[in-house]
């Protein structure tokens, strides 16, 4: 599906650190063709439009080699288990997105979410927030303290 074509990056987390303003935090994903290519795949790869009730985010670590803890972040269709993507991403990237999600609730009295953007190198071509982000060690096994998983969601 093009996962060449596709890198992610993750967000608004920084302030965690340092002490700073709230930012709900954001997963990019980047896509490096134009609009039209990437309305093509979202919409060949989901049943609906690309919102949260439609993808689920989930991470996979790597076994461990030289250099930064590295994963997998997968966009999947949520009923049919179906990728829409995959790439990879540090792991402490996500670490730092679960940490930065959970004190942006506390600190706000906001739900646990975080914002997915889906993008073009000139455009954004879909925004929306999930709660939800399943963590996974190299060997398939739930890490529930790395996760994001909504009151009541039953793994």
């Amino acid at each position: 599906m093009g996962c060449d074509r596709f890198h992610a990056t993750v967000g608004k987390t920084g302030w965690v650190k340092n002490d700073g303003e709230p930012k709900q935090p954001v997963v990019q994903l980047h896509f490096s063709g134009d609009r039209q290519q990437l309305v093509q795949i979202l919409f060949a790869s989901l049943r609906r439009a690309a919102t949260s009730e439609e993808i689920e985010l989930s991470f996979r670590v790597l076994p461990t080699r030289d250099g930064p803890q590295r994963g997998v972040l997968s966009f999947s269709d949520q009923v049919t288990g179906a990728y829409l993507t995959e790439v990879e991403l540090e792991a402490r990237a996500v670490e730092a997105l679960s940490k930065a999600v959970r004190a942006y609730a506390t600190q706000t009295e906001n739900d646990s979410a975080y914002q997915v953007e889906i993008r073009t190198p000139t455009s954004v071509v879909t925004v929306f927030e999930t709660n939800l982000l399943v963590v996974y060690d190299s060997h398939g096994t739930l890490l529930r303290r790395q996760s994001l998983l909504p009151p009541g969601i039953g793994l």
